[in-house]
């Protein structure tokens, strides 16, 4: 799930929401939206962050639970 994976990959860079807002220039509580999963990304966004978080399309995108 695209919310799981955008959050756990900002942890495992040891971003906030906030650091992730100012390297990305998208809102903070954006962020958040997407990561509670009450607000969907459009491909151009999902690629701004992606960059800024220095990761693949691939890591946000796919299911990354063990098992699934």
């Amino acid at each position: 799930m695209i919310s799981e994976n955008l959050k756990r990959i900002r942890e495992e860079k040891g971003m906030s929401q906030s650091e992730l807002s100012r390297a990305s220039g998208i809102s903070q509580s954006m962020i958040a939206q997407v990561e509670r999963g009450t607000k969907t990304l459009t491909l151009i966004t999902a690629k701004i962050l992606v960059d800024a978080l220095c990761c693949k399309l691939d890591d946000l995108i796919n299911d990354q639970r063990k098992g699934a």
